[in-house]
């Protein structure tokens, strides 16, 4: 049996590392759970569990009939960064977050799950949502993140008998 978070992993493997200002290089991390889980993530990993992709856990339909596959309807991924500067406002956080760090991730994504051919991203009907400051709070009253994120929910499905293409960022595409 296919399992969804393991094909969500794959994809975010063939993301290009973010490259800051400065020229520092980051991987982008992937993990899955409950809001929960999220913010025990966080408070275990600290600054280095950014940039990251969540996927909130949801129910999947494995299909049998034709094609082999595995469908998330309403599939929700979260992609945070941390908050560089949190006394600044929206328009800064937009401008430095948001289409600096968090955008080109979201594009990133989008386009190895168009060019991927195991996966299929449902461009028909999906939402996203840009939510600057998301606070995510953790039991220690003393630690609370503050990030910004931009959530993404769609239909996304993977088939069992296709390839994983991976040389989709190779040669400048």
């Amino acid at each position: 049996m296919m399992v969804f978070e393991n094909e969500i992993a794959k994809i975010v493997d063939l993301l290009p590392a973010l490259t800051d200002q400065a020229g520092n290089s980051f991987a982008i991390k992937f993990q899955y759970g409950n809001q929960a889980d999220l913010a025990e993530y966080l408070t275990k990993a600290g600054k280095q569990s950014f940039p990251l992709i969540w996927l909130v856990n949801s129910e999947d339909v494995h299909s049998e009939e034709g094609e082999k596959l595995v469908t998330r309807n309403n599939a929700q991924l979260i992609f945070l960064s941390e908050t560089q500067v949190t006394a600044e406002m929206n328009p800064y956080q937009w401008m430095n977050d948001f289409d600096k760090i968090l955008q080109p991730i979201v594009d990133n994504f989008i386009k190895v799950m168009q060019n991927s051919v195991r996966g299929e991203f449902d461009f028909t009907e999906f939402t996203s949502q840009r939510v600057p400051r998301y606070h995510m709070g953790t039991q220690q009253k003393d630690l609370v993140y503050i990030c910004n994120a931009i959530t993404l929910s769609a239909n996304i499905t993977f088939y069992y008998n296709r390839c994983l293409r991976t040389n989709i960022f190779k040669n400048g595409n």
